[in-house]
């Protein structure tokens, strides 16, 4: 927790952090379906691989420049957005080699 700066907050933050996550994820992964099709993993699966990119784009950018400040949103929300996408398409890439 120290990394990500959230040391400080409290468990109702957190949780509702996690709930700001969880909805975000399952909407992004509805909408990502929508586009992907078949392609996709489904919404849920979507919306899986969408979270787990999210968190993973914000805790490299965080391991290579340091913490977070708040005055840096777009950083943030450029780093989730681009691991996400990046985490879906390399893994509806490796779907379509397997299903060859």
């Amino acid at each position: 927790m120290r990394l990500f700066g959230m040391e400080s907050l409290s468990q109702a933050d957190l949780l509702m952090l996690l709930f700001v996550l969880t909805i975000s994820s399952v909407v992004l992964g509805y909408l990502s379906d929508a586009i992907m099709g078949a392609r996709g993993f489904g919404p849920i699966g979507n919306g899986l691989l969408i979270g787990l990119g999210g968190v993973v784009g914000v805790h490299y950018r965080t391991l290579v420049f340091g913490p977070v400040h708040s005055q840096q949103h777009y950083v943030i929300a450029l780093s989730a957005v681009g691991a996400a996408t990046a985490l879906l398409l390399m893994f509806g890439f490796l779907k379509k080699l397997a299903n060859r």
